[in-house]
């Protein structure tokens, strides 16, 4: 099947301003930490209350939002990311369609700055949940080392597609894993990036090229013992 994407060399909020996903456009997306941003995290939490306005603004009834988020745990304390991204779809009335767990290490790893798990969560005005698929996404391989791991992508991606959506719009790309995704499955895809290096990277990047045999098949995104 021939699928289209392209990139945009744009800051997300700027885009999203200006072009408002339609009826068959659902957005796949993970946003930037804090320290990405250099940015403290009060300053972050005001960031991301901005960010979630921009990406649940817009969405229109039928097509999901999913975001990819990992939380952060700093001087003792853990900043929830997920848990602020839920406050904030609530205040906008959104349904909560799934919240699913991806495994990021194996049980008994200790990690001081980040939990052994993301977050996979969808959000939507009128969607339906879909499907039951599995709560717990095992941990896999990502394609670049800041990027979502590739059985996360594939299962947002498939979400997307099912929900009857024939694109998908991830407005902080990065170096394309979501975009790459949707089109295996099937998708068209349009990207955000305002860094040129990962723009030209997310362009072309291609998970079947990256993983042997991989056709859509999710068991080929599993990390191997």
């Amino acid at each position: 099947m021939s699928t289209h994407r392209e990139v945009h060399e744009d800051d997300a909020f700027h885009y999203l301003a200006g072009c408002t996903p339609d009826e068959h456009t659902g957005i796949v997306t993970s946003v930037p930490d804090a320290d990405a941003l250099s940015l403290t995290q009060l300053e972050y939490s005001e960031w991301l209350t901005t960010a979630c306005g921009a990406l649940m603004g817009g969405l229109k009834d039928g097509c999901p939002l999913v975001l990819f988020q990992t939380d952060r745990k700093a001087d003792g304390v853990w900043n929830s990311k997920a848990h602020q991204i839920m406050q904030q779809a609530d205040l906008r009335g959104l349904d909560l369609l799934w919240h699913k767990i991806v495994v990021r290490r194996d049980p008994g790893k200790v990690d001081i700055h980040r939990p052994g798990f993301s977050h996979l969560i969808a959000f939507g005005y009128k969607c339906r949940p879909g499907k039951a698929t599995p709560d717990l996404i095992e941990r896999s391989k990502p394609v670049y080392k800041e990027g979502a791991p590739l059985g996360a992508a594939m299962v947002a991606a498939q979400f997307i597609l099912n929900s009857g959506c024939d694109t998908l719009l991830d407005p902080f790309c990065g170096m394309g894993t979501f975009l790459a995704a949707a089109n295996a499955v099937g998708m068209n895809s349009i990207g955000v990036e305002i860094d040129h290096e990962r723009a030209e990277r997310a362009r072309i990047l291609a998970p079947y090229d990256l993983v042997p045999g991989f056709r859509g098949n999710p068991s080929c995104w599993t990390v191997e013992p």
